[in-house]
Order: C-alpha cells, then structure tokens, then sequence
C-alpha cells in the first residue's frame, strides 16, 4: 500500500468524522426546534420541579401593601366613554391584585374573598390578614362551617401566579374561599356532636370547583359524599386531561369559546353519562397596571405611544412563541427595543446555545433574574406594545393583562389566543396554520382511545418573517393615535369581559344552589339566571361583606 494511497484514505475518513458531526449538531438543533412544535415530553421537564411553566412565574409576588397615594385612582386607569355597567370599579381591580398576592405568600391557608374586599378596610394589612384561615386557628370549626355556595381546591404546591389568577377570580366573583388539602383531612372535634368532624360533614352538599387535573384522589375518597358535585376547571390544551376528568365532572367552566366547542362536541361523541353542563364562563385577570398605579402613584409614568419599544414575557413557557420573537428581531437590526422576560433556566435550555452570542448585539434586552412584582407591574403599566404571539393558550393571563393596561397587542390568529383580541382595532394577530400534537386530548389526533376527533390541531403554527411582517404593518400602517385607540379598544374589552365573567359566577352560584336543594329567599327552589337583568336573589348574591 503506497503512502499517497493511505494518506488520502487517511483525510477522506477525516473529512466524513466532520460531515457526521455537522450531520448531528445539525440535527440536534432541529430537534431543539420541534421542542417548541413537536412537544417532546422530556424538553418539558427541562423545567425544575418546583417551577411552573407559566409566563408569570418570573416575578416574585407578594401580598400588595397599603397604597402609597392614599388609594387614589388615576385617570389613566380608568377606561374611557364606558357604559358604568361595562366598566369594573377601581376598587374591584384592586381586590383582584389583594387576593392574588394572598394566594402566593399564603400558599397554606384558606384564601376567602373578604381578603381585601371593597370597603373601608380594603387596604387595612391587619384586617385582611385576620380573613385568612390557618390551620392552627382556634375557630376553626365554626370558619368551615361557615359554606359558600361553591367551595374551591388547590394543593398548595401549585399556588403559582398562573394559578392564583384563576382561582382567585372564582374566590373573588363566587364569594368563596380557596381550600388547601389539609382543610379537607383534618379532624376537627366538635362539642355539640362530641365526636370528630372534618370538611366533609360540614358541607357535604357544596359543589367543590376543581382546576386542571390537580384532584389529589379528592373524589375517590371514601369521605367525599356521594351527592356532593364537581365542578371543573380545565385548561383543554393540558396534556393530563381526559375522559378521567370530563366524565367525572357534573359541570365544566369554559374560560373560552374553544373550550365550550370542544367539549360538546367530545360529549356528543362519546357520550354524557352524567348529563354534565358545559357553561361558557370567559374569565379575567388582576389588572397589574392599575395595581401600579394605585400603589406608586406618580411613579408610573403614563404610556408613550410614540416611544415604541415592545415587551415579550416567557417565564417558563415553551408555547409563547419565543424563538420566533428572537428571530424575528436578531433578522431586524432597525426593529425597537424589546424587552425579553424569561426565566434562566428555561434560557439555558432553549435558547443560550443558539442565541448567547446573538442576542448582546441586538436590540433585544434579556431579563433573566427574578424580577420584584412592583417593578414587573410597573415595567406593564407603562408598556405600550405587547408580543403576545402563543402558540397555544388555555386562556392566556399576559395577554388579559396586556389589555387590561391599555397595551397594543400582536398575538396570533388562532383560538383562543385571537378570542381575546377578536378585531384588528383591538390588536394585530400573525398568520398561523393548526398544528397537532398527539398529547391533546381534544386536538384532534390524540393517542388516547376516547380522544376528541375530526377537529383541528389546536397549537399555532408560524414563522419569523410573519411575525416580522405583522409588526412591520403595525409600525408602517398605522399612527400613534390609531395604535392608542386600539389600547383602549382592548381595556374597554377587558372590562367587559370581566363584567361578563361576574355575571356567569353570579348565575354558577344560583345553580349550585340548585344543585345542592337549597331554596330562595321566598322558599322556592332558586333558578338559574338566564339574562343580564338582576333578579332579587342575584342582588342578594353581590352583598359586600359585614
């Protein structure tokens, strides 16, 4: 064998050693890729346990303290040429921000919603901290007995902001409370039945709300009494759920039009053996900028419209649509600022190896710490374009928050992210074709048995250039008063879906008492609310508290 001859073999095997590893960089990269597509199981668990995936979770939220301008409300919160009947008083905004701090520092106690209800005393720490309900708590007997109409659980553990957002609007707009688990396991003795009772004996008619799939075997228990209803809660886009979940339910809360659709078409198809309701409830969010505004006052500066620069919040999400924000903005070196929210070690796994030596040189500022909740809320009020562009959703709290504070927003066009911003004078929405993904059980092509079919896939499929050319439209196209106008289109919206979403709980509450074979006032069985107008017991039902 000639040297020449070896040498050569020598730099062809050298020369295929480098092509199989751009081979396999190559495809590890579109891998990375398809993990925001293709929702592989184990690029979820990317995310530390302790952590949720929800876009909020980077803010760090503690109960809100006493306002610091005397409560005062600014004009920059309040929506302009509103109906009063559309319009969600300042004081019931900030009970929603009180609440929902509640439910984040007081991850084990019971949350009631006279924690910081409208009144004298909303903003008095001492007052309100003396509704919630430890377990140590020497009335404890007489505070369960004491049943709402519907009663709300969720573990502990997964009281994050995504969570509190939901389950305090039900606390808020039911008059309910938040239980943890031990308020349901815990032996409490009773004197005048000189025995132990627990949670069961003392409400065992209160329909019980359940979110997701966060049951903890609650329903299985050999205590939980037989006539006593549940109510879900579902995010549909879930992996977790199934015919487990919507079989087991005597009432489903839709927080969007895609919900409602998908599950009466899932109980035509496999039937209802329960003859479970499906009652399309929108849903809301606390109202960040008009919690800033409250507590900073003059320290919130009002939004600049000319002064474009567009925030984008991922926490820890992989749905939020961020490599493609990313790419759009590093293939745009003349875009405005952005302002990119995401946690680091949801960075590091999706996006530091493709993006660390990009991004510096860009107009994209990386936030990765913990951010404090004032300065979050404060860095919303004062923002004026929002990159919301989800590529699934199961309601989508950034995006109502964004309205709520008057913000232009970009999302995509596709439910129910385009549910929330249904017109382009509310907001702007990026091209998007149904994608699938096998894990939804009503996407269409679930792997499960019973799983919702013919339908389309519910995940957003789009790319950089289109959302490069949506936010190109909005700067080209229209003026600083149009995009104005469009902030305000959308907070006038948020209101009156909050409005809507008060009268939907005012008419759960009728039917649960219903349900539960309690009677009106006048000693009649109580009806379901069926229209906006508000009967004597509806009225009755909004009672502030003593």
């Amino acid at each position: 064998m000639s040297s020449a001859g070896a040498n050569g073999r020598s730099a062809n095997l050298w020369i295929r050693g480098i092509l199989a590893l751009l081979l396999a960089t190559g495809l590890v990269a579109l891998l990375l890729e398809a993990s925001t597509l293709d929702f592989h199981r184990k690029l979820r668990r990317v995310a530390p346990s302790e952590h949720s995936n929800n876009s909020q979770q980077l803010v760090q939220k503690n109960v809100p303290p006493i306002s610091s301008n005397g409560g005062n409300v600014t004009a920059d919160e309040l929506p302009l040429d509103m109906d009063p009947k559309d319009r969600v008083s300042s004081a019931d905004l900030y009970h929603l921000s009180l609440l929902h701090g509640a439910c984040i520092a007081h991850k084990d106690a019971i949350v009631t919603w006279e924690f910081g209800a409208p009144g004298d005393k909303q903003s008095d720490e001492e007052h309100n901290s003396a509704t919630l309900i430890h377990e140590d708590d020497p009335e404890l007997l007489q505070k369960l007995k004491q049943c709402p109409d519907v009663d709300l659980f969720l573990p502990s553990g997964v009281r994050n902001n995504g969570y509190c957002e939901d389950t305090m609007a039900y606390t808020k707009y039911l008059h309910s409370r938040l239980l943890p688990l031990w308020a349901l396991t815990k032996k409490i003795y009773d004197p005048e039945l000189d025995r132990k009772v627990d949670y069961f004996d003392l409400c065992p008619n209160t329909p019980m709300l359940f979110f997701q799939h966060y049951w903890e075997d609650i329903p299985s228990s050999p205590r939980w009494p037989k006539e006593k209803k549940m109510y879900l809660m579902p995010n549909i886009e879930m992996w977790e759920l199934d015919e487990t979940h919507f079989w087991r339910v005597d009432v489903v809360l839709c927080k969007t039009r895609i919900c409602e659709d998908r599950l009466n078409r899932w109980y035509e198809q496999e039937g209802n053996p329960r003859r479970t309701k499906v009652i399309y409830t929108k849903h809301t969010s606390s109202d960040q900028a008009s919690y800033a505004r409250r507590v900073l006052g003059d320290e919130v500066k009002p939004k600049d419209f000319s002064d474009v620069r567009f925030i984008h919040t991922v926490g820890g999400s992989y749905w939020k649509g961020t490599r493609m924000v990313i790419e759009c903005w590093l293939s745009r070196p003349n875009f405005p600022p952005l302002d990119l929210y995401i946690h680091q070690w949801a960075y590091d796994g999706m996006f530091k190896g493709g993006y660390e030596k990009r991004i510096p040189k860009s107009q994209i500022r990386l936030i990765t710490d913990e951010v404090n909740a004032r300065d979050f809320d404060k860095a919303i009020a004062e923002t004026s374009y929002f990159l919301c562009p989800s590529q699934m959703e199961g309601y989508g709290h950034y995006m109502n928050q964004a309205r709520a504070s008057g913000g232009v927003i970009i999302t995509t066009d596709m439910e129910p992210m385009k549910e929330l911003i249904p017109s382009d004078d509310m907001g702007l929405k990026v091209s998007a074709r149904f994608g699938n993904d096998r894990n939804m059980f009503l996407g269409g092509r679930s792997k499960k048995p019973h799983g919702l079919k013919g339908v389309p896939g519910m995940v957003a499929i789009f790319n950089a250039r289109g959302l490069c050319e949506t936010v190109e439209h909005l700067l080209n196209d229209f003026s600083v008063d149009q995009r104005r106008e469009m902030g305000a289109n959308a907070k006038r919206q948020y209101h009156k879906d909050t409005k809507f979403f008060e009268q939907a709980m005012i008419d759960l509450r009728v039917l649960a008492r219903q349900q539960a074979g309690l009677t009106g006032q006048n000693g009649t069985t109580v009806e379901v609310s069926t229209t906006t107008t508000e009967s004597d017991e509806t009225k009755h039902l909004r009672d502030e508290p003593s």
